[in-house]
């Protein structure tokens, strides 16, 4: 029987723009590469069409979803901020990388 997942705090360091204290988790180091593709570094609106499919993260309060490259990111009622928070925006923090054709990301890591 697996154990409940249990987030722990990201130092300071590793937080970046994002105000939240947890982070994505994994299991598996060789399934994942660091990447200096731009993509990275684009805060994304609600409702904006989703680039390349992969998890993102709310800039403001934390919170991440999973989201195919075909669509549209979670609306502004998807979750609420507090005004400390900030307004919502997504951040691309793992991206899926795949042979197939778009919409997943290319052009270098």
């Amino acid at each position: 029987m697996a154990l409940p997942l249990r987030r722990r705090a990201a130092p300071a360091a590793q937080r970046g723009a994002f105000r939240s204290v947890s982070m994505a988790l994994y299991k598996y180091s060789n399934y994942l590469q660091q990447s200096k593709n731009a993509s990275f570094d684009l805060p994304l609106q609600p409702s904006a069409f989703v680039p390349c499919a992969g998890i993102y993260r709310c800039t403001g309060c934390g919170t991440e979803v999973a989201l195919e490259g075909i669509g549209m990111f979670p609306d502004r009622s998807h979750h609420a901020h507090s005004p400390a928070q900030g307004p919502i925006a997504w951040q691309l923090v793992v991206a899926t990388s795949s042979t197939v054709p778009a919409p997943y990301l290319h052009g270098g890591t």
